[in-house]
């Protein structure tokens, strides 16, 4: 059968301009479909993967290509690229919305806010929608409004046939449950999802501290001694790296950011973090500074969005204090490339929250991860080392990764809990059982076990 969209087959003209394309980071893996295909409507999708079927190729999906290892890209079979599905619609009688897999947060969050409503979208607004809300994804306000997953009330996806189903909690509700935190193991192709917006706080405020690096343990101590009273819509994180935001020499800032109902919430929020000892030996302070959704999603946009340059990253949630790996932290930040390289501390702890029964299975108090930018090619393996070596030094206090910036390739790790993970092979068994959709990057041993 003949596809019905742009469609470039590997060693064709345009082939390798698209293959780089698709991939947000500057290091492009030596990975190579046989055919890339950029469908523009839910019928391209069911074309494009008909075709799949009866070609046996296995199939990768891309949505906004921010995954930085790029593991919607692997050698042979399909790449679905559905960036071009991000139509949106809104309900405001209803606090709901639709999104194609291809929408940028920044996207939705622009048109919602005419309605009042937001969405917790991810912390840089040129994330998809797609990669970001099977995964779980953690954004604006999620420790108060919930994982991006949590938000979800059901799919509209082709399966591996080019069957399109809706799926929820009543219809195709393992497919549903599959599809809050499975990731890039999803047996599946999104074309819609169904989403539940949240009102958009009329107060957002935010604080900053940068302090000298020789200060970081007594922070660090503090943090951890005052994270359990932080109101669930204030966001606490540290960033420590190379020449912040104009601030000059090594350095840990400490954002406070709160989405609340009310200024006086807000203020009383963040006084929470104005309260702590240290911060009066912070070499620069803005306080109570008043924000929109935009001004937060563009911060973070400032720190990641520089130009492409080549990435690499892990990451580790910890239920244990920080202080406890304070060596490993140390020994980190000694290895800290330039700016904007830097190692990212965020206090989620949402104190005892139950999370749904969904694949998604697996959080701590505080989520690590360490990042390098660099810009020489040849040094990739070197950075890879640096990172990988990184996180290792603290994975085995942590609780496990989470699917965003992890590196499964290189350092399989746990990223769901294993009950749920069995199940998830069960089901992926149910709906795609010649696997032609292609599964994790890499396993640890325990989930290959589980698997078989």
């Amino acid at each position: 059968m003949e596809l019905s969209c742009a469609t470039f087959v590997k060693g064709g003209p345009e082939y390798e301009a698209v293959r780089n394309g698709v991939v947000w980071n500057g290091h492009k893996p030596e990975r190579y479909p046989d055919v890339i295909v950029q469908p523009m409507t839910e019928g391209d999708v069911i074309s494009a993967v008909k075709h799949a079927w009866q070609k046996r190729m296995k199939i990768g999906i891309r949505s906004g290509g921010h995954s930085w290892t790029a593991n919607f890209l692997r050698d042979g079979g399909m790449l679905i690229d559905v960036s071009r599905l991000n139509q949106i619609t809104i309900d405001p009688d209803t606090g709901t919305a639709t999104a194609g897999p291809g929408t940028f947060g920044g996207s939705l969050n622009e048109k919602l806010k005419d309605h009042g409503y937001m969405f917790p979208g991810g912390h840089c607004p040129t994330v998809g929608l797609g990669g970001y809300l099977l995964q779980g994804g953690f954004g604006w306000n999620s420790r108060l409004y919930g994982m991006g997953c949590e938000n979800v009330l059901a799919i509209d996806v082709v399966l591996p046939d080019g069957t399109l189903v809706h799926a929820d909690e009543k219809e195709h509700s393992d497919l549903y449950w599959a599809a809050r935190g499975a990731g890039h193991g999803f047996f599946g192709v999104v074309t819609r999802f169904h989403l539940r917006c949240h009102p958009l706080p009329r107060a957002i405020m935010n604080s900053c501290f940068w302090l000298p690096i020789d200060h970081l343990d007594e922070l660090i101590s503090s943090l951890d001694d005052a994270q359990d009273s932080f109101p669930r819509h204030l966001e606490v994180s540290m960033f420590i790296g190379h020449d912040q935001q104009g601030f000059p020499g090594l350095s840990a800032l400490v954002r406070a950011d709160t989405l609340a109902a009310t200024r006086a919430e807000a203020r009383s929020a963040l006084d929470t973090v104005h309260r702590l000892p240290i911060l009066s030996k912070a070499l620069k302070a803005d306080l109570f500074r008043d924000v929109d959704l935009a001004v937060l999603l563009d911060t973070v946009a400032g720190i990641l969005e520089v130009g492409h340059p080549e990435i690499v990253a892990d990451n580790t949630w910890m239920d244990a204090p920080v202080r406890t790996i304070l060596p490993q932290l140390h020994e980190m930040i000694a290895a800290l490339g330039p700016a904007p390289s830097h190692l990212y501390l965020l206090y989620w702890n949402r104190k005892d929250h139950k999370l749904p029964d969904m694949a998604f299975s697996l959080e701590g108090k505080v989520y690590i991860t360490y990042f390098a930018f660099y810009r020489d090619t040849a040094e990739h393996e070197k950075w890879a080392k640096i990172i990988t070596e990184g996180i290792a030094s603290v994975a085995d206090i942590g609780v496990g990764s989470q699917l965003s910036d992890e590196n499964l390739l290189r350092r399989p790790a746990r990223f769901m809990a294993p009950e749920n993970f069995k199940r998830l092979a069960a089901i992926r068994r149910k709906y795609d059982p010649t696997r032609r959709f292609h599964g994790f990057m890499g396993l640890t041993e325990e989930y290959i076990q589980l698997e078989a």
